[in-house]
């Protein structure tokens, strides 16, 4: 049996975490040009575009089955990937979780920053799955709720709501730059820090939002059982997992008048008690 499946990947190099408070402007910016300079994907050299701000860069194009890449950095750089460390001029093969990853991000260390504590920080949206809460926990476990997802979101698509429902999780992977590559002094290494999901409206139209619930309208934190990242060390990934929240009194068609009518009951997952504001 033949079979063609093309991938097409966005790479992310975050060079952030080479950037330390002594640097000047000219030192961050030498250090951002050395390491984009020798970058090989499956052997040959690729468009990045370069944001200088962010200290990051990103392929031109979508990347058409990527298999490893090489920083060719032979100074001690490091590169963080997949919860491993790798010498700068390792190849580095895409980890089996990443194929089918919108997004692929490498955190790129010098030898001057492994040890720099920074706050720890989510760098880019890997994948975002919705699934049935199958066993009922309000968060998502593989044996709980299976592997096959109800839906893939794509990069950037919003949600809608009929994507939601009683029992409905979504679960969000992400790529994460841990606050130091190294565990600092005074630490164990077991210290976390918490993702707190939340949800904001991407409705522009004022006709529609008069429709919508002042809760639907605001932006709201969502509670979550999981989301725990550990701060230090080889970690460059993490997942949260949470229940969508659901309209109980969804749009329905009128058959006199052939028009849907809307009164919005929401039923939200939410962290802490939705409050109108004084203005509400």
């Amino acid at each position: 049996m033949n079979c063609e499946y093309n991938r097409y990947q966005t790479l992310q190099i975050n060079c952030k975490t080479s950037m330390t408070e002594k640097d000047t402007d000219q030192e961050k910016a030498d250090k951002f040009a050395a390491i984009g300079k020798n970058i090989k994907v499956d052997g040959k050299a690729i468009d990045l575009k370069s944001n200088a701000g962010e200290y990051s860069y990103t392929s031109s194009d979508k990347v058409i089955n990527f298999n490893k890449i090489n920083f060719g950095l032979k100074d001690g750089t490091k590169i963080l990937y997949g919860d491993k460390v790798y010498d700068g001029d390792s190849d580095i093969t895409i980890t089996d979780s990443d194929i089918v990853s919108n997004s692929i991000t490498f955190s790129v260390y010098t030898p001057d920053a492994v040890s720099v504590v920074r706050d720890p920080e989510i760098i880019s949206e890997k994948m975002v799955a919705i699934y049935k809460d199958k066993d009922g926990d309000g968060k998502y476990t593989e044996a709980g709720d299976g592997y096959t997802p109800i839906k893939i979101l794509k990069v950037g698509e919003p949600y809608q709501i009929t994507d939601f429902g009683k029992g409905v999780v979504i679960k969000v992977d992400y790529s994460v730059q841990p606050a130091s590559l190294n565990i600092p002094p005074g630490a164990t290494g077991k210290e976390t820090f918490q993702v707190i999901p939340g949800f904001v409206t991407t409705q522009t139209s004022e006709e529609q939002k008069k429709n919508m619930t002042e809760e639907q309208k605001a932006y709201r934190d969502i509670a979550a059982k999981d989301g725990s990242v550990r701060m230090y060390g080889a970690v460059s990934s993490g997942t949260v997992s949470f229940l969508s929240g659901y309209d109980a009194s969804p749009a329905k068609m009128n058959s006199s008048t052939k028009k849907y009518e809307w009164t919005p009951d929401w039923k939200g997952n939410l962290r802490n008690a939705y409050k109108k504001s004084i203005e509400d």
